[in-house]
């Protein structure tokens, strides 16, 4: 504040000395008589506003100043802003590819609950037309069911993208000659095509005699690990028994473990029943993943 107080003086000091310069050189012109002078006059102003002029040069250059922190402030806060939107568009970005792994992945976990799902959402009639489709809400409870973040993937993409990754896991099993939309019509004929089909997941698997069998129809190995299988080719819930002649015959052939293996569904008994006594029960969407399934990842 001194030191903008000695500057404005000696601004109107400087002024008014340029004033007094001024004048006497238009009266030297005018030879004497001032009255004649513009200069002279010029001068005087000059001198009288000379405090004026002083405060008028100072106000422009703070004006001055000021307009220039402001448009840096701007450029500063544009700059700021323009940071901050990469960085937050970054953010989504990898929030984005984090939660469509995560979906891939969840598919991929539920996938054989999930496709089942989906063929029941939708219901034929004898002659293959479309009677009604709750497609829409299956997904809708799977979605909630690992909390999908659709502010990251929208519905729509992540519909697709489960149909898309569902496609590519049928397209490997096809590949390995296994097709679990083309089951076979007769119990015994199902034992031998799951049999197969776990050869090609790497299993060694025999079927056991048709009579006597002891509650197993398929004996499989694979890692050092032995697995029975009772196969139920079934039109209606399959019950107990199948759970306990599975039991049974994992007793009887010294098995690591024992499981049921159907198309259908099982009842609410059945299911308490197999909870009790370790016995599995798996959809022949499952074979591909028995292994994990029933002995954990390798």
């Amino acid at each position: 504040m001194f030191r903008s107080a000695i500057t404005y003086l000696g601004m109107t000091v400087a002024i008014a000395l340029f004033a007094m310069v001024l004048g006497v050189t238009g009266a030297i012109v005018a030879g004497g008589d001032s009255s004649r002078s513009g200069l002279v006059l010029l001068g005087g102003l000059i001198f009288f506003f000379s405090p004026v002029i002083s405060g008028a040069w100072f106000w422009f250059r703070r004006r001055k100043a000021r307009s220039h922190a402001f448009l840096l402030q701007a450029e500063q806060n544009a700059m700021l802003h323009r940071l901050a939107k990469e960085e937050s568009d970054r953010d989504f970005l990898r929030r984005r590819f984090l939660e469509r792994q995560r979906l891939i992945d969840a598919v991929d976990r539920h996938r054989v609950a999930l496709t089942r799902n989906l063929q029941r959402a939708v219901t034929k009639n004898d002659y293959g037309s479309i009677v009604s489709d709750s497609t829409h809400e299956a997904l809708r409870e799977f979605f909630a069911s690992i909390a999908l973040d659709e502010a990251a993937i929208g519905r729509t993409e992540a519909s697709e993208l489960v149909f898309e990754q569902l496609d590519f896991r049928r397209a490997q099993d096809r590949e390995l000659g296994f097709d679990p939309g083309n089951i076979p019509f007769d119990g015994h004929s199902f034992e031998n095509w799951v049999a197969e089909a776990l050869v090609a997941f790497g299993w060694q698997s025999e079927i056991t005699a048709a009579s006597g069998d002891q509650g197993i129809d398929v004996v499989a190995s694979k890692n050092g690990k032995r697995l029975g299988l009772q196969c139920k080719l079934h039109s209606a819930a399959v019950g107990n028994k199948a759970i306990q002649e599975a039991h049974a015959g994992k007793v009887y052939y010294r098995l690591d473990a024992a499981a049921v293996v159907t198309n259908a569904n099982f009842t609410s008994s059945a299911r308490d029943l197999a909870t009790a006594t370790g016995v599995w029960l798996l959809s022949h969407h499952d074979i591909p993943l028995v292994y994990e399934k029933v002995f954990g990842a390798r």
